[in-house]
């Protein structure tokens, strides 16, 4: 029996997808307004990982082509608040994959 359909992606812990320019306004850990839905299938939250990264790697390529000076740490900012979250979010993906691939006797 497959239960990773019911099994949540965080357990029990919540994931923000929300990056550190909203954290000035953000009062404590639980309030965050973008979470992780830790019923999600992993591949859906990986997804959700690659849109992000697919923006970033467009703001970068209007970067390269722009006759425009940029501000360091401006560029720093919209690229940092976007991918700050990727690394917890991904980690929770992958470790569900794991998880769900040995109970189906796909892992070693």
């Amino acid at each position: 029996m497959n239960t990773a359909a019911t099994k949540p992606l965080t357990d029990p812990e919540t994931l923000t997808a929300c990056g550190p320019m909203a954290g000035n306004w953000i009062i404590g850990d639980d309030n965050n307004a973008v979470i992780l839905n830790n019923q999600a299938r992993p591949v859906d939250v990986l997804a959700w990982c690659w849109g992000e990264l697919v923006a970033m790697r467009s703001v970068l390529r209007m970067l390269t082509v722009s006759d425009t000076d940029i501000d360091p740490n401006v560029l720093y900012e919209v690229v940092g608040h976007h991918m700050a979250p990727l690394p917890e979010i991904l980690s929770a993906a992958i470790d569900r994959l794991i998880s769900d691939a040995k109970q189906e006797g796909d892992a070693p």
